[in-house]
């Protein structure tokens, strides 16, 4: 089905054809969601998109990047290191603040 499609019935579940059908609706669109992005990782990952092999954290950035439904495809090189600058900054201790 296209994405469409489930989007108009999950909304028609969540405004009130029933619970129990709702759910069931939901279930099969993330069994559905994931089964795809399980057929689309070996392609993904086929494709060498990358000049390197890909560190664990890379990895993990471009699936988090899958998971909000962007196209890592079309990620620049770039993306993958600001992205590992805003991780960086976040684990540096902060100066705590005297009130």
């Amino acid at each position: 089905m296209k994405s469409w499609t489930w989007t108009s019935q999950l909304r028609a579940a969540a405004v009130g054809v029933g619970r129990d059908a709702g759910q069931d609706i939901v279930k099969s669109y993330l069994a559905r969601r994931r089964q795809n992005g399980n057929q689309l990782r070996p392609v993904i990952s086929n494709l060498n998109l990358y000049n390197h092999t890909l560190t664990p954290q890379e990895k993990l950035i471009l699936r988090v990047t899958r998971l909000f439904g962007e196209c890592e495809s079309a990620a620049p090189p770039e993306y993958l290191a600001e992205v590992g600058n805003y991780i960086a900054a976040g684990r540096k201790p902060r100066p705590s603040r005297r009130r």
